[in-house]
Parts: structure tokens; sequence; C-alpha cells
């Protein structure tokens, strides 16, 4: 049994729709998963108890309002070490958005996002490694969701997939690396309830969850 802490919600993405993502996942119940959503601040006895930390909240506290982090300086190098003393880390959607570009974080993520259209459009994701864990029985899918343009570190990680739309082109959607002696994710999909419950999605974290919290070269 895995020890799992998940930081989700934030001010536009519901915590109540990726606890159940999360909670709907095949392997379920190899894992003991603690939730931590908006207003609680920083877990930091339960990422010191965790084998694997899945952040899926936004940088800012109230985008409609200020430029406000929710977490600190102090606590990004906390996630940093956490994974570069073995553990996992999986970070999901808007993980990428808000956080300082030349902070912890992004140096461990290794990519950020930059910006999304509007509208929701229906976008093909591409697997890239058909054949590595992460993507193990996954294939492509097509889904309405919020495509993320994102700036990735090529040379520094693998990246598996691929989200494309004809209105307005390609960009990353996932890679992954080791760090120290853990192992980070990043999976882009999964603004909307379709994205984040789609079979392959699921199958997607299922694997991120397994090659994650199997840490060493």
């Amino acid at each position: 049994m895995k020890n799992v802490c998940a930081i989700i919600g934030d001010f536009y993405h519901n915590p109540e729709t990726l606890a159940k993502a999360l909670e709907n996942l095949p392997d379920r119940n190899h894992y003991e998963l603690v939730l931590h959503s908006v207003g609680e601040g920083f877990p930091r006895r339960a990422l010191e108890q965790a084998d694997l930390l899945v952040l899926a909240r936004m940088g800012r506290s109230r985008p409609e309002a200020s430029d406000e982090l929710w977490c600190s300086e102090h606590d990004e190098r906390l996630i940093f070490d956490f994974v570069e003393r073995g553990g996992g880390l999986i970070a999901l959607h808007a993980a990428l958005a808000s956080y300082p570009p030349n902070g912890p974080l992004r140096m461990l993520l290794r990519g950020r996002f930059l910006y999304h259209p509007p509208l929701h459009p229906a976008v093909q994701y591409v697997l890239l490694e058909p054949k590595r864990e992460v993507t193990c029985g996954v294939e492509g899918f097509t889904v309405e969701d919020e495509q993320y343009f994102v700036e990735v570190e090529a040379k520094i990680t693998s990246v598996f997939l691929r989200s494309s739309t004809p209105e307005h082109g390609d960009s990353p959607a996932g890679w992954a690396h080791q760090s120290g002696h853990g192992r980070a994710c990043v999976l882009v999909p999964g603004h909307t309830e379709a994205a984040l419950f789609h079979p392959m999605m699921q199958r997607l974290l299922q694997n991120a969850f397994a090659w994650c919290t199997r840490s060493g070269v």
C-alpha cells in the first residue's frame, strides 16, 4: 500500500471532480489517498508521510482578485526535495499554471503553462512513445478539454504525449523524467470532467501512479 497526498482544486478546477477522478482509478486499492483542497494550506505532514504527491492546483490562491500564491518558495522547495530523495510527483493540468517561472517547482517539472484558447475544443491527444511504462495500454484519444499550450525543456525530459486541434495547433501534453532518486510525471489533460474520466486518461493516471512510486533509475 502506497501513501498518496493529493493537493487538488482551485478557483477554476472543482476539487470534488478531481477527487472522484482519483478515487475512480482501477488500482485504487493499492493506494492510501489523502486529499487536500482549497483553504487547507500546505500539507507538510502529509507530504512527509507520502510516497507520491499528486499536485492538481494552480499557483494563485484567488486568480480573479490577485497574484497571491498559496504555496511559498519554501513549500516548493519541500516538494523539490521530496522528489529528489525518492518520492514521486504527478503534476496534473493546473499544476503547470501560475507558479514562479524560476522557482523550485518549475525546475522540477521542466515545463510550464503559457496560455490556453478561451473555448474547449475537441482535443486530440496523440501518443509519441507508446511503448513506455506510462503509456502502456493507452491509445490516442479525442475529448473536449482545455488545450494548454506549454513550454517544455525537451532535452532533459521525455515527452510522450501531444495535444492537437485544427483550430490552434499542437503542444506537448505529457512528459516524465527522473529527478534525483525520484520521478516526476506531467499530465496536461484534465480541465473537463469528460477528460478526467476518459478511459485513456484514467489509464494514463493509473500508469503514472505506478511509475512514480517506483523510485530509482
